[in-house]
């Protein structure tokens, strides 16, 4: 029997909020997300760091309302830097929110 692939493991806290690491393969960009990721010196460094002292801040992250896995709320910066790191699974917050909401929770959280 072949054994199920992970994709994901998360746990609950006591206020109902979703923690816990996802590979990034199944992490898809905000549909519409109106900040680009630039491949610049401030991104090598943030890799860097992350290659130094792991991922410190988790994504943000809502069920994909498109298809399987997560769509990004903030943090795309954070992903392209693991990307590049060759990290394949990153912590992760799981929000549950609609369209409306994870706009507004993406430009607070900037």
């Amino acid at each position: 029997m072949k054994k199920a692939k992970v994709t994901c493991s998360f746990e609950n806290d006591d206020y109902g909020l979703q923690t816990g690491t996802v590979k990034i393969s199944v992490l898809h960009d905000f549909k519409g997300h109106p900040f680009k990721v630039e491949q610049d010196i401030q991104l090598f460094e943030l890799m860097r760091s992350i290659e130094d002292k792991g991922v410190l801040v988790p994504l943000i992250v809502r069920s994909n309302p498109h298809g399987d896995g997560y769509e990004i709320i903030a943090e795309h910066r954070r992903k392209a830097a693991c990307t590049w790191a060759g990290i394949e699974e990153v912590p992760v917050i799981l929000r549950e929110l609609d369209d409306s909401d994870a706009v507004i929770a993406m430009i607070a959280i900037l």
